[in-house]
C-alpha cells in the first residue's frame, strides 16, 4: 500500500478515509477469496457491489476502547463508495486493472444509492408473478428455487451473503424459525407462511444431493453469489420490475416491519442493519423512495 500513500499525497487526497476505504475492501475481497496475496486482475464490478453489502449489512468496527462492535452508518459508507474510486483509478493508472474492468468499477460505483430505496405496488407485481407462474411454468425445479430466493429476501431480508450461507438445517419447521449468519452473529428470525411454504417447496424439489446447503445450482452444487445475481437479472426481466437486488428486497422487508408497527430496535435486531439505516427507511413519510 505505500504506493498508493505515495499516489495519494501526490495527487493531494489528504483524508484517511482513502487509505482506510481500500484497506478495507483489500482486506474483505482477500478473505472472500481466500487469496493469501491482494490480485486486482480477478476483481469483477459486481464484488464492488458484493462489498458495499457487506459494509451495509454485516461488517462491524471497534471504536476506542469500547468493546462493543458497531455497525457502520449510511454516512461512512457513502464516503467509502467515494473514496474507493480513488484507490481503482491508482490501479488502473499503475495498469493493474484493465481499462474495460475501470469503467465497469466506475459505473457501478455510480449506482450506490445515498438513501434507501423499497417497493411499494411492485412488490404485489412479485407476488402475482409467482402466484401465476406457479400454474404454468415449465421448470418446477427452477421455479421453486428462484421463488424462495426472492422471498428469502422479501419475506426474511436476507442478503446475497446470508442467502449463500443458509444450510438445511437453519429451517425449524415446527417453530417456523429461521437461524441466519450474519457476520459472527446469528439471527432468529420468526418466518411467515409465504416463506415458509416457498422454502418446504423448494426443499422437496431440491431433493437429495451431496451438500446441505440450502440453495444449490442447476448441476447441485453450492449457489455462488454469481449465480444469485444472474437469478435476480433474470427475474427482474421475467417479472417487470427493474433493478431487482437482495437489497432492494430486504429495504421493502425493514418498510413493511416498520408500518406494522415495530420499532426501530427490534426491526434492527431481526434484520442486523443499523438503526441510523432503519431509522432513514421509517422516518420518509411521502412516497420519494417508494419503486
Amino acid at each position: 500500500m505505500e504506493q498508493y500513500v505515495r499516489w495519494l499525497q501526490d495527487n493531494h487526497k489528504k483524508s484517511s478515509t482513502f487509505l482506510t476505504a481500500a484497506v478495507n475492501f483489500r482486506s474483505w475481497y482477500s478473505e472472500r477469496t481466500e487469496q493469501q496475496v491482494f490480485d486486482p486482475k480477478h476483481i469483477r464490478n459486481v464484488d464492488i457491489e458484493f462489498w458495499l453489502d457487506y459494509l451495509l449489512n454485516e461488517a462491524t468496527f471497534i471504536k476506542g476502547d469500547s468493546n462493543t462492535p458497531k455497525k457502520y452508518d449510511a454516512r461512512t459508507i457513502q464516503a467509502y463508495s467515494q473514496c474507493i474510486k480513488s484507490y481503482f483509478t491508482f490501479l488502473y493508472e499503475c495498469k493493474q486493472i484493465t481499462s474495460d474492468l475501470y469503467e465497469e468499477i466506475k459505473q457501478s460505483l455510480s449506482k450506490a444509492v445515498k438513501d434507501p430505496v423499497w417497493l411499494s405496488e411492485e412488490k404485489d407485481t412479485i407476488l402475482d408473478y409467482f402466484k401465476e407462474e406457479s400454474k404454468n411454468t415449465k421448470s418446477r425445479w427452477t421455479f421453486t428455487r428462484n421463488r424462495a430466493i426472492l422471498y428469502a429476501s422479501l419475506f426474511a431480508g436476507l442478503t446475497t451473503s446470508e442467502i449463500l450461507r443458509l444450510r438445511i438445517k437453519d429451517l425449524n419447521v415446527l417453530l417456523a424459525l429461521l437461524s441466519v449468519q450474519s457476520g459472527i452473529k446469528i439471527r432468529r428470525i420468526e418466518i411467515e407462511a409465504d416463506l415458509m411454504n416457498a422454502l418446504l417447496e423448494w426443499i422437496t424439489e431440491r431433493g437429495d444431493v451431496d451438500t446441505d446447503c440450502m440453495f444449490i445450482s442447476n448441476r447441485s452444487k453450492p449457489l455462488t453469489d454469481k449465480g444469485v445475481w444472474s437469478i435476480y437479472n433474470s427475474m427482474s426481466h421475467s417479472i417487470g420490475v427493474a433493478n431487482l437486488s437482495p437489497q432492494l428486497l430486504k429495504n421493502t422487508h425493514t418498510r413493511d416491519l416498520y408500518e406494522r408497527g415495530y420499532s426501530v430496535a427490534f426491526i434492527s435486531e431481526i434484520t442486523g442493519q443499523s438503526l441510523q439505516y432503519i431509522k432513514k427507511i421509517s422516518s420518509t413519510q411521502n412516497h420519494k423512495n417508494w419503486r
